[in-house]
């Protein structure tokens, strides 16, 4: 088994039958400007689109800097197009993490976040130490 050390430099990408769950580069940006600044998926957010999501170049600007936590795109096979993104973050003594999810609307209902949220535990629970993960969910999000 890997520690989450090990994924500090070096994200991991993850495959289901329809997704596959990796890193983010700049080729991404296009993909992302079509759902990342649509206020309809804040619903539940707790937060609007901030700057980051109305402009997704920057977030290829800076250097990323070294982290266990995991900033990965949700990328649909057929498409080979970015439709979401994935979080592990707020890491604590390396055995619980939080989780959190968006899609694009355009692709709610279809069962890709529930294969790309299922793989992701999948993923923490077999290839990491991590023992706990939790996730915020509105109550109104049905």
């Amino acid at each position: 088994m890997m520690a989450l050390a090990d994924y500090i430099n070096n994200k991991p990408t993850i495959e289901t039958d329809r997704l596959v769950i990796r890193p983010m580069t700049a080729e991404d940006v296009s993909d992302l400007k079509e759902w990342m600044p649509d206020k309809s998926i804040y619903t539940y957010w707790g937060k609007g689109p901030g700057k980051t999501e109305k402009n997704p170049e920057l977030l290829f600007e800076k250097e990323e800097k070294p982290t266990k936590s995991f900033h990965l795109g949700i990328s649909v096979k057929d498409l080979n197009k970015v439709i979401g993104d994935l979080w592990v973050y707020l890491i604590e003594k390396d055995r619980m993490a939080a989780v959190a999810i968006r899609l694009s609307k355009k692709y709610h209902g279809k069962g890709y976040g529930t294969e790309a949220l299922s793989a992701m535990v999948r993923f923490c629970f077999d290839k990491t130490e991590l023992k706990r993960l939790w996730a915020e969910v509105d109550v109104r999000n049905v």
